[in-house]
């Protein structure tokens, strides 16, 4: 099990960590530094986190709440317990437990004993799947448009576009976003999940869209902090929520691929692609993402002069999850329309292909 403090005191710190010690739990606290706590959290995905505020309660509740956002697990806030409307506030922010840092040494072991009673409180939360595409012509952004209307069949589904230099979803999905994450970003602290559903447009099939900045000057706007918190809120009103990477590189893309359970990496077969594709590998593996959470999708495949997909295969030491066929003819069609193609062509190999890659992640699309 995987613990985390977060805690600018020192001596607050080691005098929490000595009261977990004395419960014999066998575990071993993290500590991090309040500022690294979301990031850390989102990263890690611990079993449970301790959050001990320097400051008064009251002044650090945005914090707390943006913790509980993140974390999926029983979240417990340490600090003096003189103030009644301050505990109260904390508890209605969704925290399991606040601990009375006066009688620390009895308080703590009791909260963690009734926790360890309970049920846990580890959410259901959306699943956020991120789809990179290794370099220029992978088509990428078309498998976001068309799996986000696939899974929305069966599940309701938000689609982020994260290329924030050269978005598509929105031409893809021939939508017209008044507010795109750029705004989310700018008004991150002010932000609750009224003001995020408003911040997403809804395409005809239903899919809600996060866009991309409109103008490149906008793009400054965007602050990791905010990616976080924008894919949290996400998955609190959807189940699937489908991240358009790009080729990853920034800290935003870190930020979306450290809390996605699937990583999918479009890609077409050909050296270039290649070398595209293990490229980003490197770049997850430099992020520390477990190999198991990625996929290999070979798009476009069925070309003249191609390389074989067993020698792709062999190159990056891993199998491709499925090859979606070449259909350069119905893929531009419905592209420049601004209609998916697994609506506008169901029927076609292609439609079936993205269908059933749709079906390999949600186990469940209706025809």
């Amino acid at each position: 099990m995987r613990w985390i403090l977060a805690c600018d005191n020192q001596e607050i710190g080691r005098a929490i960590s000595t009261a977990v010690s004395s419960t014999d739990s066998g575990v071993k606290l993290h500590l991090c530094r309040s500022r690294e706590a979301a990031a850390e959290i989102a990263q890690s995905r611990p079993d449970l986190v301790l959050l001990a505020p320097d400051d008064s309660i009251d002044s650090r509740m945005a914090w707390i709440r943006e913790i509980v956002e993140v974390a999926s697990c029983d979240v417990l806030v340490v600090g003096h317990a003189t103030d009644a409307k301050s505990v109260l506030h904390v508890l209605d922010a969704g925290v399991t437990r606040f601990v009375d840092i006066d009688e620390l040494d009895a308080s703590l072991p009791a909260a963690l004993r009734a926790i360890a009673k309970q049920p846990s409180k580890r959410q259901q939360r959306g699943r956020i799947i991120c789809v990179a595409g290794a370099g220029g012509g992978s088509g990428a952004s078309t498998i976001v448009a068309n799996l986000a209307v696939a899974m929305n069949r069966s599940k309701p589904t938000i689609a982020i576009d994260m290329r924030l230099e050269a978005g598509d979803l929105a031409s893809l999905l021939n939508i017209h976003a008044k507010h795109s994450i750029a705004d989310f970003c700018k008004l991150e602290g002010q932000m609750d999940s009224d003001m995020f559903e408003n911040c997403l447009s809804v395409h005809e099939s239903g899919v809600q869209v996060l866009t991309a900045p409109e103008k490149l000057s906008e793009i400054g706007a965007v602050t990791p902090s905010g990616v976080r918190r924008a894919l949290c809120m996400a998955q609190q009103l959807a189940t699937y929520v489908i991240v358009d990477l790009g080729q990853p590189h920034r800290p935003e893309h870190a930020q979306a691929l450290h809390l996605a359970e699937t990583i999918v990496i479009a890609m077409c077969l050909d050296f270039t692609a290649l070398r595209q594709t293990r490229r980003v590998l490197d770049y997850l593996e430099d992020l520390q993402i477990p190999r198991d959470r990625v996929q290999i999708v070979v798009n476009r495949s069925g070309r003249p002069g191609e390389l074989r997909p067993s020698e792709v295969e062999s190159a990056l030491g891993m199998r491709a999850h499925c090859l979606l066929p070449d259909d350069p003819k119905r893929i531009v069609s419905a592209n420049n329309k601004g209609t998916p193609v697994v609506d506008m062509k169901p029927r076609s190999r292609i439609s079936r292909g993205l269908v059933e890659l749709a079906r390999s992640m949600n186990g469940f699309v209706e025809n």
